[in-house]
Order: C-alpha cells, then sequence, then structure tokens
C-alpha cells in the first residue's frame, strides 16, 4: 500500500459500554472523504440508525480531524464534532459542530486521525491518549468539576503540555445545549454535544503526542504557506477598503469598550491568541492583574453574550466585566454563551417567567453579576425553572406557554407562543430553533451550508448591498460609514469574480432567486471541502473574498496546500467534486432520518413578516437548484444516477431499499 501523507493512518474506536479501545484504518475512509465533516459523516452513516436518539449509548460521538490538521497549513487548528444532537425539536437529528484551539493537532501527533465513541460508561470515566496508546480511566473525582477545574487537574497529573476537552456540569445534567470545551474557552458550540458526551458517562479527553506527522512535500508546503501568511498579515494597501485594517487580528472587538479603557489603566493586560497555525490571531488572551477575574481567551462573539451588562449596571462602555464574567462563567459550567442568556431574557420581558413564579431573586436584574450566576447556575444544574431552561429554546418555550395557559394567563401564553412561532420562521427551525447566522452575500451562503435548514432562506436571496450595506464592515470605512455606491459595487464584483467566476454573483439582478443558485450549489461544496481538510472559514472567506486582487485565490487554498500535504495531485474543480460527494453524502442522512423538500421552505408565517419574500420565486429558485444538483425537484430527494455519478452506490441502495430514492 502506498505510504499515507497528512493523515497519521490511525481512527481510535472506544466502546465505553464495554471498555474495548479498538484501532481502526483511516485509510477505510480516505482520500475519498478527506476528514473532518466528510470523515464523521460516513462514520454517522454506517454506524446510527435512523430512529437512535441523542442520549442512547447507541449514538456514536466522533472527533475527526483533517489531513491539513498539525501541518503548517494556515489556521488548521479545527475539530469536527458529529452525533445526533440533542437540541432539533422535536426530531433529534444528525449535526455537527467545530472547534479551534490545539487539540486537533496534538491528537495527530499522538497518532490518531478521530476518535468514535459509543456505549455509556457505568461511572464518570475520561480517555487518556499517549503516543499511539490509549485507556480509559476513571474520573469520579473530575464529576462536578467546572471545565477549569477539570483541565488543572488534568495537567497535575500528565503534565501541562497535555490537550482536554472536556464537559462542565451543564453536560454532566444534560443540558441540551451544553457544549464541549478545549483550551480557554475554544468551544463546540452548537448541537448540544455536551450533553451527549454526559450521556455516555464522558468527562474529558486528555491528549498527548511527540509523533510526527509525514508531509508529501515539506518544501512545497513552507512555500505555499508562507505566501498565504505573508498574504494575510502584510499592511493594508491604498487600493483596499479599511475593513482590512480593522479586521485584522483581535482589536477591534475590543475597540472602545470598559475592557479596552481597562487596558490602558494597566488593570487588565491583553495579548494576542489564536489557534493552531493561525497568523491573523483573532482572539484575544484576557488577564485581570488585581486576580479578582479568572483570565482565558476571548473572541468576538463573546462579546454578543451578555449585551448591555456593563453600561446598564455599573456605570461603565459596554464589554466590561460584567459581561467578561457572564461569558466565562457559560464556558465554566459548559454552557452555549450564545443562546442561554439571550432567551431567558426574552422570556423574562414577555412575562413568562418572574421572581414569583422561579423564585429567583435577580431573574428580573438581567444585566448585573447576581443575574448571571444565579440563572447560568440553575440551568447547568437544573435547579427549579433551571430545570425548564435547560431544555433550550424551543422546547422551553412551548413548556412556558403551556404551562401559562394551565393557569389561566392566556395574554401572557399567547406572547410566548407568538415568539415561539417568531424562532420557527423556517419549517425545519421547528427543529433546530437557530436563527440565520449571517444575512444576505456569501457570509449567508456559508452559513447555509453549514446548517442545512437555511438553504432556502429568503435572506441569502437579497444582494448584500440591499440589505446590511449599511453596516457591513466590508462596505465601511473606518468611520463605519457606507462606502460611495460605487466602491461598494467595485468589492462585490471582485469577491463575484474571484470566488465564482462572475462578477455578477453578488449584484443586485432581476432573476436574483434563480441566477443565485449555481453559486449557492458552489458555496455547499467549497464548505463542505473546507470542513473536511479541515480549516478555519473565517480567514478563508475573509481573505479569499473580499479587498485585493493580491489576496491569495480560492484555488491556493485547496489545489496549493493539498498536494504538499497529500502527495495527491487534484485540481480546485477535481476536489470540488470531492465537496460535492460530501454533500451529497449529508444530504443523505436528511433523507434517511425523513428530510423532504417541505422542510427547507420558510413557514407561513415567516412570509407574512416579511413582505419583500417573494413565494413563488423562492420555490422557482428550489427548483433549479435541484435540477442544478440532479435531485428529483417533486420531492428533493437524490437519484441513482447522480449517487452513482459521485462514488456513492452503497448510500444509493440503502436509500433505495428504504424507498427514500428517486
Amino acid at each position: 500500500m502506498a505510504k499515507l501523507y497528512g493523515w497519521v493512518g490511525k481512527l481510535l474506536w472506544v466502546d465505553l459500554s464495554n471498555g474495548t479501545l479498538t484501532d481502526i484504518p483511516t485509510t477505510n475512509y480516505v482520500p475519498k472523504y478527506l476528514g473532518g465533516r466528510g470523515l464523521a459523516a460516513k462514520i454517522y452513516w454506517d454506524e446510527v440508525r435512523p430512529g437512535t436518539s441523542a442520549f442512547d449509548p447507541e449514538n456514536v460521538l466522533i472527533f475527526t480531524t483533517g489531513p491539513y490538521t498539525g501541518t503548517l497549513a494556515p489556521h488548521s487548528g479545527k475539530v469536527n464534532v458529529t452525533a445526533k444532537s440533542p437540541m432539533w425539536y422535536p426530531q433529534e437529528a444528525y449535526f455537527q459542530s467545530t472547534f479551534g484551539g490545539h487539540w486537533g493537532a496534538e491528537l495527530k501527533f499522538a497518532g490518531y486521525d478521530g476518535i468514535v465513541i459509543r456505549g455509556k460508561a457505568d461511572n464518570p470515566v475520561y480517555l487518556w491518549i499517549n503516543d499511539g496508546k490509549a485507556e480509559i480511566r476513571d474520573a469520579g473525582r473530575l464529576w462536578g468539576y467546572t471545565t477549569d477545574a477539570t483541565q488543572e487537574d488534568i495537567w497535575r497529573r500528565q503534565g501541562e503540555k497535555t490537550r482536554v476537552v472536556c464537559i462542565g456540569p451543564a453536560g454532566e445534567n444534560l443540558c441540551r445545549g451544553a457544549v464541549i470545551i478545549s483550551d480557554g474557552g475554544n468551544a463546540a458550540g452548537t448541537g448540544g454535544f455536551g450533553a451527549v458526551m454526559g450521556s455516555k458517562n464522558l468527562k474529558a479527553i486528555a491528549v498527548r503526542g511527540t509523533l510526527g506527522i509525514p508531509v508529501a512535500r515539506p518544501k512545497d508546503l513552507m512555500a505555499v504557506a508562507y505566501r498565504l501568511q505573508r498574504l494575510t498579515t502584510r499592511k493594508q494597501t491604498e487600493n483596499e477598503p479599511p475593513f482590512w485594517k480593522r479586521q485584522n487580528r483581535y482589536s477591534r472587538s475590543f475597540r472602545d469598550t470598559a475592557l479596552d479603557d481597562e487596558t490602558k489603566k494597566g488593570t487588565v493586560r491583553l495579548g494576542y491568541a489564536g489557534c493552531w497555525a493561525c497568523v491573523v490571531m483573532s482572539r484575544a488572551g484576557v488577564k485581570f492583574l488585581d486576580g479578582a477575574l479568572a483570565g482565558g481567551e476571548w473572541k468576538c462573539h463573546d462579546t454578543a453574550c451578555y449585551p448591555g451588562a456593563d453600561d446598564k449596571y455599573y456605570g461603565t462602555k459596554h464589554t466590561g466585566r460584567a459581561a467578561w464574567e457572564a461569558a466565562k462563567t457559560c464556558d465554566l459550567l459548559g454552557l452555549n454563551n450564545q443562546v442561554y442568556p439571550s432567551f431567558v431574557k426574552k422570556l423574562v420581558e414577555l412575562g413568562g417567567i418572574t421572581r414569583e413564579n422561579t423564585g429567583l431573586a435577580h431573574i428580573e436584574e438581567y444585566g448585573s453579576r447576581e443575574w448571571a450566576k444565579e440563572v447560568l447556575d440553575a440551568v447547568a444544574y437544573r435547579r427549579g425553572i433551571g430545570d425548564v431552561l435547560a431544555e433550550d429554546r424551543i422546547r422551553c418555550f412551548d413548556r412556558i406557554a403551556g404551562d401559562l395557559e394551565k393557569a389561566g394567563e392566556s395574554e401572557k401564553a399567547r406572547k410566548v407562543r407568538e415568539e415561539l412561532g417568531k424562532i420557527c420562521q423556517r419549517r425545519t427551525e421547528k427543529f433546530h430553533g437557530r436563527s440565520p447566522a449571517y444575512v444576505a452575500g456569501v457570509p449567508s451562503l456559508m452559513a447555509s451550508s453549514i446548517y442545512p435548514h437555511m438553504i432556502f432562506s429568503p435572506e441569502i436571496f437579497l444582494p448584500r448591498y440591499m440589505t446590511d450595506g449599511a453596516t457591513d464592515p466590508v462596505l465601511c470605512d473606518e468611520t463605519g460609514q457606507p462606502l460611495p455606491e460605487n466602491e461598494r459595487e467595485a468589492i462585490l464584483k471582485r469577491g463575484g469574480s474571484k470566488f465564482f467566476g462572475d462578477e455578477r454573483a453578488l449584484l443586485d439582478r432581476d432573476d436574483w432567486y434563480r441566477a443565485k443558485m449555481p453559486y449557492l450549489a458552489r458555496m455547499n461544496d467549497t464548505c463542505a471541502l473546507i470542513d473536511s481538510l479541515l480549516f478555519c472559514h473565517w480567514p478563508y472567506q475573509l481573505f479569499s473574498l473580499y479587498p485585493s486582487d493580491r489576496l491569495a485565490e480560492p484555488e491556493m487554498w485547496f489545489s496549493g496546500l493539498y498536494p504538499t500535504i497529500t502527495g495527491i495531485d487534484a485540481t480546485y474543480e477535481e476536489m470540488l467534486k470531492t465537496g460535492e460527494r460530501i454533500y451529497n453524502l449529508e444530504r443523505a442522512i436528511w433523507v434517511r432520518e425523513g428530510w423532504t423538500r417541505y422542510d427547507e421552505c420558510p413557514t407561513d408565517s415567516y412570509f407574512d413578516r416579511f413582505a419583500w419574500a417573494d413565494r413563488e420565486m423562492l420555490k422557482d429558485a428550489q427548483d433549479e437548484y435541484y435540477r442544478l444538483r440532479g435531485w428529483d425537484v417533486a420531492t428533493g430527494w437524490q437519484t441513482n444516477a447522480k449517487l452513482e455519478e459521485l462514488g456513492l452506490g452503497d448510500i444509493a441502495d440503502e436509500l433505495k431499499s428504504l424507498d427514500k430514492l428517486a
């Protein structure tokens, strides 16, 4: 067999029910499915049968790296996590998330490309992996610990160079929004996989490795990686919009905040922080010099965890110590900091929960430190009303509305159900309950590729400058004011040409809905490819799409890096075909679990709320997308011909046996 480059050759198969550990050759799955998202999707297809629940021991929890992980490939610090997700409602479903940091690289240094975990241990355990050897160890002493305390305990025993992923009390108590935490706050935040880990009595996975990763063409890899690094860290040029300067590194997240003021006073120290092979250092390392609060890593979206806290209660600018403390509390407890504070606040505003009906003294004091501590503790430990809140947003809203109706408080119940209707504005958000991650333009195309329920979200069909051009930093000057229309159009043309091979791709057109379908399909395949190789979306989107002709062409991230690492020569278009295979494999999973064309359409309430959304044009675009994909237009199901073309004949055979093949 030819020597394997980029991959280290083994997957660790763990059965916690019987305590067995087995090494499986990675070549059972690669290079056909690459790694990361593609590798995990194939394992999920093979191992998780329809009807398996998220907390069933037979649900597999899959951690996968890609061929780029642990090499010099820039921004290759991501790890994919896949399982049946407990957050979807009413039917739990396949989902995947990612987290950054250094754990993925360490796993490959320890000799494994991924870990597949099934079963449930009788008592709390953790996995210890060290240079090609693995064992299951007792974690009784760790159960109940916060994520920081768990990592610190393992470091004392295994050494500070050990990399750890773990859950907090929220995962142990099966909170559906529980996350998996690594390093100083990197999280697999969507999917509720911390609860899946807790359902298996698995507290942590600790990894230490000193082995190497074979690379096919080291000198060529160094040259391509160096070029990408230089392009993404260079100074702004005259021909580039101010966005470039403002977006580089972490400073934009902290500019003109309370924490920024503290750095000037000398009470807080900020430093650069980033994942493995990150060259833009998109995070900040935060240390409170007075020792009053624990430090850690701060990412831009953490500022949205607890908005309005510091300025409302403590007379400072936004994003100060109260906001930090709330975000850090979520990390310590293992809760999704983008979910719980916001939806609990909304329930209070609607009158669904109060001080009187919850017994929580500070429930109506959103923005205070006391609110964050009291409410988040109640959720993580499922105390009182926290037991309902821990069921996540849709289940919680539904339950509270029902309780209000039983109590005769019909007006409050009506308001809660009205808000629930807004959450479920797309049919499949009845299952996932997530709003779009981005609005119009390419970021929303990326979001539609990561979150399948967003494929036909009407927002993605609007030209970017019609929706968020007034605030999008790509299209604004340093003061935040929109650039002149001709400059905005020039940027969008460059982006469309560079990313899609058509400068019209991001511009307004009369046939916009239908015309955008080729670009949507291409982005779906591209994102599947990115998540399988495996590197970060953010720099690829930022540095390949937007400002300058001097920036790296998209091909460099694929046909530039991939052959130098794996030794497998492939053109950009050939690699996109692999992305199409992976995307179709995931589509088959969704179809097997009950997905239809109907599930990709917005609900009537969505069209009622947004008058600009054209129902017939959206239907026409959906038809066109299915035709481009080679799928059946009436059902959205795949055809035997398309799956055979992509080398997925075995997938087609099973769908046919289930009568779910067009």
